[in-house]
């Protein structure tokens, strides 16, 4: 039960920190414009994480990501949007593991359900573990490149990140 009330505060945790750094960024903007998105986007997200319908999640992922995209555009705060959009990313990823657990399938359906099912407290931690890795990687590399300004080609960075996946991928599969 524990692991149930712990995977459940991360999830609002990473829940919060995205809808407060959207907050951030759209509502400094002058009319109702700002306040509307973000009302929006609250909604959405509670609705993901009330009902699981299928999709629902990715759709709420893909509807951040272009907010944040659209700020980004227009040069608003753009640490503030990637941290948001790492959150989201990992509010994504919580939210479909927690879908599965419920229904024991990927299609996230709840099938009658009306509670979850307890996770294996070893399977939760290693998947937390592997989500804080991956946003904790992003987030430094996008560190990085605010510092190092490198003028690359699109299709040279293309490959870098190709190659940095490849070997995140293999890392995780040493480490398990």
């Amino acid at each position: 039960m524990r692991s149930l009330r712990v995977r459940n505060l991360f999830c609002l945790s990473t829940l919060a920190v995205s809808v407060a750094c959207l907050a951030g960024a759209y509502l400094p903007q002058p009319g109702w414009a700002g306040p509307l998105v973000v009302s929006g986007v609250c909604l959405l997200q509670a609705a993901v994480w009330v009902r699981p319908f299928k999709g629902l999640a990715s759709v709420n992922l893909a509807l951040y990501t272009g907010l944040a995209g659209v700020r980004l555009l227009e040069d608003a705060a753009p640490l503030l949007l990637t941290i948001g959009t790492t959150a989201a990313l990992a509010y994504w990823e919580l939210i479909q593991f927690r879908h599965k657990q419920w229904t024991g399938s990927p299609a996230g359906e709840l099938a009658g359900r009306s509670r979850a099912v307890e996770a294996d407290p070893a399977l939760f931690r290693y998947h937390l573990q592997s989500v804080g890795l991956a946003a904790g990687l992003g987030l430094l590399l996008v560190g990085i490149g605010w510092v190092v300004r490198l003028p690359l080609p699109f299709g040279v960075v293309v490959g870098l990140v190709l190659v940095l996946f490849w070997g995140l991928n293999r890392a995780l599969r040493w480490f398990v």
